[in-house]
């Protein structure tokens, strides 16, 4: 369930891009073994993301598991994505060297996304998780002991993020849309009018795109 996995927003990205598009109009038990070695081939092999593939596979043993438990297959059915062995995981990025900083700092600094643009500093000048950031808000931030409120981490439990001079002074420079509590504003789901996005706030999602762009630029695109 949302309020206890960490990792729902991932899975319920793989279920609707990956898994219903294929199988939305099956069965359970019609789902075979051969399969789910297709998709988790595809992925894996003709797209060559081995991470992805595995982590769809491994949502669809538990899907499955769950479908034993829930009456929507049998007890004794067989789980379609036992057998099938995980593709090998190499370490996907590194961290970005001293020597590195001032190259990213520019390509940060130059990014036209603004919104994405504080959200890197923020990253580089507090070290949060990218999802805890992201949905960050104003009122969690204690101004005057300098610490950024996280009521929701990975761990379960309230962290505290102590803000340096610098995120700080970024923090006051960083423009409020009124009426919006999240301090990396998004733009509202795509379709909604101007009044929908007024009445539902929303925060920034994803900054893969304007973060490959920096990397790029700064020459580092294998960093984290």
């Amino acid at each position: 369930a949302r309020p206890h996995k960490k990792t729902w927003a991932d899975d319920e990205r793989r279920i609707n891009n990956r898994i219903l598009p294929r199988w939305g109009k099956l069965k359970a038990r019609a789902i075979a073994t051969t399969d789910v070695a297709a998709l988790h081939t595809a992925i894996g092999g003709k797209e060559a993301k081995p991470y992805e593939a595995n982590r769809v596979r491994a949502l669809l043993s538990k899907m499955f598991n769950l479908g034993k438990t829930w009456g929507f297959v049998p007890k004794d059915f067989e789980n379609p994505t036992d057998g099938i062995d995980d593709f090998r995981e190499q370490k996907r990025d590194r961290w970005v060297k001293p020597d590195e900083l001032p190259r990213l700092a520019q390509a940060i600094n130059e990014e036209s996304n603004e919104v994405a643009r504080h959200a890197l500093w923020l990253y580089l000048l507090t070290g949060t998780r990218k999802h805890e950031l992201l949905a960050a808000r104003w009122d969690w931030i204690d101004w005057d002991r300098a610490e950024l409120r996280l009521p929701d981490t990975k761990a379960d439990r309230v962290h505290y993020v102590p803000l340096s001079g610098p995120a700080v002074a970024l923090l006051r420079d960083m423009p409020r849309i009124e009426g919006n509590p999240y301090l990396l504003p998004g733009r509202g789901h795509r379709g909604m009018s101007v009044e929908d996005k007024a009445l539902h706030p929303t925060h920034l999602v994803n900054i893969q795109k304007p973060w490959n762009r920096v990397r790029i630029a700064a020459g580092v695109a294998d960093v984290r």
